[in-house]
């Protein structure tokens, strides 16, 4: 969930006017999906941010004058290799100044909207508030150890609906994982079996075990593997990993078995429970957005391709979530949306 909308929600609940900075369109690689971007308060606090630098100073300077003005302004930003079109109305510069106007070093392009916003907004920016929220994809944590703490606060920071089950009612508390959406205290593959049957797992939700407990890990990896999830990573060395495949070989069929991630991770070099944690985050990133988990600097091609999908491990494209519409609020000077 965009952490803007989250945030002009909290300011206009407590009676301020906010100015809500969308992108509204983008074009080739850019830092920036669809959606809020930043929300601005009248004393010039701000969430969030329009891109990694190049263009929050004036989107930032815009969403103050829409505040005094009370109208929405729309502004494309573009790389520095596109010329300026004087009639699209980017920028109020003379033409002999353009080449100053503000860029996006990136190479794509992406159109912005500031929109003004009041009290009277309150009830559609709630209503996509929770759908934002409820659209996040699950993060499922089986076993709830120093690991599994540590991956609760990335993936929410990655914006995944993170929940932690385990049988152990002492470690499956709300106290040791504040940031989770849920903890419940439960056999974890009948959780898993629950959530399957009513059609919550799809190919963008990742499951992560881990118990390391071959009684409690087996039967969720059997579970996790029949369905659609399009992540099963388990924890453990290789050593382990061995012992466990040889395990589930005669109650899994060798394609399903080919879909589990063990050990689960990118090889990071780390050794901390927070450090293992990241590496698991990365393969599942690398796994729903269909990277190669190689250094960038390896690589060749554009670093964002096929904005707003996700890809699965089993090859399967699953649309992204749509952009959040905020509008214009209806007032003076407000603008119809593209």
């Amino acid at each position: 969930m965009s952490r803007a909308l989250a945030q002009a929600v909290t300011w206009l609940e407590d009676g301020v006017c906010v100015a809500l900075v969308a992108v509204t369109a983008v074009e080739g690689s850019t830092p920036r999906m669809v959606g809020p971007a930043m929300a601005v308060h009248p004393d010039g606090s701000a969430a969030g941010s329009v891109s990694v630098g190049c263009v929050d100073g004036e989107t930032h300077a815009l969403a103050l004058e829409a505040l005094t003005t009370g109208r929405p302004v729309r502004r494309r930003y573009h790389g520095p290799s596109e010329s300026t079109d004087p009639e699209a109305g980017d920028h109020d510069l003379p033409p002999d100044l353009l080449d100053l106007a503000p860029t996006i070093l990136c190479g794509g392009a992406m159109t912005v909207e500031v929109t003004p916003l009041t009290a009277a907004d309150l009830p559609r920016l709630r209503a996509a508030r929770q759908a934002a929220a409820d659209a996040r994809p699950l993060l499922l944590l089986y076993g709830a150890g120093e690991v599994a703490a540590d991956l609760t606060r990335l993936g929410t920071a990655a914006g995944r609906r993170v929940v932690v089950v385990d049988h152990r009612a002492v470690f499956a508390t709300p106290q040791r994982f504040p940031e989770a959406d849920e903890v419940r205290v439960a056999r974890p593959h009948r959780h898993l079996q629950e959530l399957v049957a009513a059609g919550r797992i799809g190919g963008d939700t990742a499951v992560v075990v881990l118990a390391h407990d071959a009684q409690i890990e087996d039967p969720v990896i059997e579970v996790a593997l029949a369905s659609d999830a399009g992540y099963v990573g388990v924890l453990g060395s290789r050593t382990t990993h061995e012992r466990r495949l040889e395990r589930l070989a005669p109650r899994i069929d060798v394609e399903a078995l080919a879909r589990l991630h063990g050990p689960a991770g990118l090889d990071l070099g780390g050794v901390t429970s927070a450090e293992t944690a990241l590496s698991i985050l990365a393969e599942i990133v690398a796994v729903s957005r269909g990277g190669s988990g190689s250094p960038l600097v390896a690589s060749t091609g554009a670093i964002h391709p096929g904005r707003g999908e996700h890809r699965g491990a089993r090859g399967v494209t699953r649309p992204g979530v749509p952009p959040t519409d905020i509008g214009p609020h209806p007032g003076p000077g407000a603008a119809a949306r593209p």
